[in-house]
């Protein structure tokens, strides 16, 4: 988020990642207790989260709860979050022309928030981050191709069974997640054209999604791979990864289909100099980059 909002300032340290420099950052804010540390999670002090409120109450901003607001919201404001099944607060996000992310969160009927949504893309174009949670949402309107400053997009615990076509059309994309809601997706989920977005560094979509995903080596700026699944057909065979060379992670499935070693080395792995976490699957076993084999039906989390 930090790195889509343009928080993150780039330097010349040769093989620094934004991420590297985005964690450096955190590790100074922990450093000067901004967050106290606990067993597996950060937390801000109450006071100087009310002190961070204070300070950013004209361009930050959040909403919780069912009531009616009793205050106006500054229309300056460039960060809005709602959480509520109000839909009432939702009708005039539309006047914030100087949003830059945009959360919102609604459980209830489906149409009148595809409404409002199709309201927000029309009119706030210049939003560089979107994070849409609604269990009911069954499709987002295509007018997101509107966004082209778009730079996040996370899209959590709907019914989603289909990516708007447009999406393929929005260069700046670096992150994608999809948090995969309900229980159907379509055969043809993701856009043709999505690896036309050659800035994505960040993608998160269900294995069975990743599985069919065409020409994936185009996507040259991904910071990891869970499951490139090789095949014997064009666009899918290993040397698709031949010019991934941001790649920290990578995890290869189905490597029985790579024919000889001359197909295997056009993937040129020895290239991908960041590269800290291999994985290696022929069939029903499993290579860590330790050199460990194991079967694949063990759990995700005793991979290393």
């Amino acid at each position: 988020m930090w790195i889509a909002l343009g928080f993150i300032q780039s330097t010349y340290n040769p093989g620094e990642t934004m991420e590297d420099i985005g964690g450096r950052y955190f590790d100074t804010l922990v450093k000067k207790s901004f967050f106290d540390k606990y067993d597996n999670y950060y937390k801000m002090h109450d006071l100087l989260h009310e002190l961070a409120q204070s300070v950013s109450a004209q361009e930050c901003f959040r909403i919780e709860g069912e009531n009616e607001l009793t205050y106006s919201i500054p229309e300056t404001i460039r960060h809005l979050a709602i959480n509520s099944n109000n839909f009432e607060l939702f009708k005039n996000i539309g006047k914030f022309k100087n949003l830059h992310s945009l959360h919102l969160t609604f459980n209830e009927d489906d149409q009148d928030f595809v409404d409002v949504l199709n309201k927000i893309f029309e009119t706030l174009r210049t939003i560089r981050l979107l994070c849409i949670n609604n269990q009911h949402l069954k499709s987002i309107p295509e007018g997101i191709g509107h966004l082209r400053h778009l730079r996040y997009l996370k899209i959590a615990r709907t019914s989603v069974a289909q990516l708007p076509r447009s999406l393929s059309n929005l260069y700046h994309l670096m992150f994608i997640i999809y948090d995969k809601g309900g229980l159907c997706i379509c055969k043809d989920f993701l856009p043709m054209n999505l690896n036309n977005l050659f800035n994505l560094r960040y993608l998160k979509l269900p294995w069975d999604v990743i599985h069919g995903m065409h020409a994936i080596g185009k996507l040259k700026s991904l910071q990891g791979l869970d499951g490139f699944y090789v095949k014997n057909k064009i666009g899918y065979k290993i040397g698709e990864l031949e010019h991934m060379n941001d790649l920290r992670h990578l995890r290869i499935k189905l490597l029985e289909n790579v024919k000889d070693a001359e197909e295997a080395c056009s993937a040129k792995i020895y290239q991908k100099r960041d590269l800290m976490d291999l994985s290696l699957e022929w069939n029903h076993i499993y290579v860590n980059d330790w050199g460990l084999i194991r079967p694949c039906s063990m759990p995700d989390k005793s991979r290393k």
